[in-house]
């Protein structure tokens, strides 16, 4: 259990070691629609999820992809701003 929770904050955390609320949120979307897929598999019951829970889990997830992008691009423009100071 000890390394399941180790493996959960070490994915959870950005690369300067803090806790990722947005890494956090999108978990727990993605984890509840899966949950409330497969409830709907074993009750024999027809999941016809709505345009509401999917547009939130596809935003949310949208949403991390987009800071990722947004955070390696002002990384690597920080690098180079770093770069010309030290020439």
């Amino acid at each position: 259990m000890k390394k399941v929770i180790k493996k959960l904050l070490q994915f959870l955390q950005e690369d300067n070691g803090q806790l990722s609320n947005s890494r956090l949120l999108a978990f727990l979307a993605v984890v509840s629609f899966i949950i409330d897929w497969q409830s709907h598999i074993w009750s024999h019951i027809e999941f016809n999820p709505s345009i509401t829970i999917i547009g939130f889990v596809l935003g949310v997830v949208g949403l991390k992809v987009t800071q990722y992008f947004a955070e390696v691009k002002s990384d690597k423009t920080n690098e180079t701003k770093l770069e010309s100071k030290n020439e």
